[in-house]
């Protein structure tokens, strides 16, 4: 089953599909598209708020045919009840989980279960939808993403950050960071020492 946890899950063919297809769902928006996703639920389980994230997400289901529910941690009973197992009844009611959570260990336990595929819809170390989207507009500004040469980030390194790394690498595209101070939950060792091995480790 695959689950979309970070980019580095995806190949360099796989990231180019999915920015050229989101390109085109985009160009037919106002058109409606009873087939991609018909009846299918996207569970849309939320640990901090969310303004575009959950307006995008929403959006995307209503035009593609699928539905999609909103679950705020706080009117749940998670706070009383054992949250893996609360995790496990949520993911009954649908076909696809975005998990917008405080700890991408959270994200990992539903992944791990393999009931249904599972979103890191933003976690404390990854943001790859926003990754995808911020790639899907520069490309589309630039006149295609081979147009792109060279990335700048100006700002604190975050989940953002992280995950514009990773897409750059993977496509081939320079990524210069500026940044006066980094996020300690953000901090990824792990992916920091690929980096700086290079593009290659991608």
């Amino acid at each position: 089953m695959r689950h979309l946890l970070s980019l580095t899950d995806l190949t360099k063919k796989e990231i180019l599909e999915i920015i050229t297809l989101a390109s085109k769902l985009k160009k037919t928006k106002h058109v409606y598209r009873r087939t991609p996703l018909f009846q299918k639920t996207l569970i849309m389980l939320f640990q901090k708020t969310s303004t575009r994230t959950r307006l995008s997400f929403e959006t995307a289901m209503t035009q593609l045919g699928g539905h999609a529910i909103y679950v705020d941690v706080r009117t749940t009973q998670t706070a009383m009840a054992d949250f893996q197992d609360e995790i496990k009844a949520m993911m009954r009611y649908g076909d696809i989980l975005l998990f917008r959570a405080l700890q991408c260990d959270s994200v990992k336990y539903a992944a791990s279960l393999n009931t249904i595929p599972v979103i890191d819809g933003c976690s404390e170390k990854h943001h790859p939808c926003q990754a995808l989207g911020d790639m899907l507009t520069m490309a589309e500004y630039a006149g295609g993403i081979k147009k792109i040469n060279k990335i700048a980030w100006l700002g604190i390194q975050n989940n953002v950050s992280n995950t514009l790394k990773i897409t750059c690498a993977k496509v081939g595209i320079e990524c210069a960071l500026i940044s006066p101070e980094r996020n300690k939950a953000s901090i990824d060792k792990d992916l920091d020492a690929m980096y700086m091995v290079g593009y290659g480790i991608f």
